[in-house]
């Protein structure tokens, strides 16, 4: 089983969080910054507004020990040409008995939208997920959420179909309805 902590792209790089109290202060920081951005769509960016880097560098650690139990793999997204983070991408909600499906979740800074970076990281991790053996792969986003739809579709991704009110939403304090995307391992 490759397990790659590094996925290289022409325009991204992904690479396996570092487990350091730095990173969990720079983390931190980005999103904060970004916080208006995300929150509409990332239940966990409501929740880090009041957050500390203390609660970020033991979301690294549940990281780093979810890679060891090959249960969970988180990605930061990085500019091949300047180096600079973008935003995080993860293969998660794995169900690596029989079934070999496993979901995509991913987010991007204001700033690194719209410069099809998450296109390609996208393509990278379902590429990941495929050597590993997954032969299906799921994203799933608020119907509201137009870009990250674009995305899904733009890659072939088939629409399923609306999950109603299958996630809630911290920011709203509501559950709202969700679009199913799937790529099946030979599409």
């Amino acid at each position: 089983m490759d397990l790659s902590e590094q996925l290289v792209g022409s325009k991204v790089i992904l690479k396996k969080y570092p487990t350091t109290f730095e990173w969990a202060e720079e983390l931190l920081s980005i999103t904060k910054k970004n916080y208006s951005h995300l929150v509409p769509w990332m239940n966990w960016a409501f929740f880090l507004k009041e957050g500390s880097v203390e609660d970020e560098y033991e979301f690294l650690k549940m990281c780093a020990d979810d890679w060891e139990a090959k249960s969970h793999f988180e990605f930061g997204i990085y500019s091949i040409e300047t180096g600079e983070f973008l935003g995080g991408i993860g293969l998660i909600k794995l169900a690596p008995s029989c079934d070999k499906k496993a979901e995509i979740g991913y987010w991007l800074t204001k700033k690194a939208c719209g410069k099809g970076y998450m296109q390609e990281a996208v393509s990278l991790i379902e590429g990941f997920a495929f050597d590993l053996g997954y032969n299906r792969i799921v994203i799933r986003n608020e119907v509201t959420n137009l870009s990250s739809k674009k995305v899904a579709l733009s890659l072939g991704y088939q629409f399923e179909g609306v999950e109603r009110k299958g996630h809630f939403c911290a920011s709203e304090n509501e559950f709202v309805d969700i679009n199913v995307f799937s790529k099946l391992k030979g599409e």
